[in-house]
């Protein structure tokens, strides 16, 4: 199987500044209710950018980071602690859909309507590249239905 699992920076990175003016936003107001006063030191600003950056690893981790396994057979899409199998004969179309903003998702669709979405430009895969393969993996599968 091949898989792919690119760190997404952006994502990440707003993570990180996130908890950080949270948590001096939170030292600040406690800081304040206690002495009535907002103390801050620069080792108290490299502590908590590095308590920032362990925590934001961690919920980028759990919550954000995407992972792509396939093959001919199936693939398998884990983004964050969920986790998506499924076989390409499954599928009976694949588009490719842009998103807006330079983002891009091939797009597989089941008979019935339902769709799933590959986020290709958060796995850092070219779109096209993906999208032929795709086609060529539900093509390869065609299902013989007898009449």
């Amino acid at each position: 199987m091949k898989t792919t699992a690119p760190l997404q920076i952006g994502n990440l990175l707003k993570t990180i500044t996130f908890l950080f003016f949270g948590l001096l936003i939170l030292w600040a107001l406690i800081n304040y209710l206690i002495l009535r006063e907002v103390y801050l030191h620069w080792l108290l600003l490299v502590f908590n950018l590095l308590l920032s950056v362990a925590l934001g690893w961690r919920l980028y981790k759990r919550n954000y980071h995407t992972a792509f396994s396939y093959d001919q057979d199936g693939f398998a899409i884990q983004q964050g602690g969920s986790r998506l199998s499924a076989c390409w004969r499954d599928y009976s179309r694949v588009s490719l859909i842009h998103l807006g903003h330079g983002e891009f998702a091939v797009r597989l669709y089941k008979d019935g309507g339902d769709f799933l979405q590959i986020p290709v430009s958060s796995l850092k895969l070219n779109p096209s590249e993906l999208r032929f393969q795709a086609m060529e993996f539900v093509k390869g599968q065609e299902r013989v239905v007898e009449t």
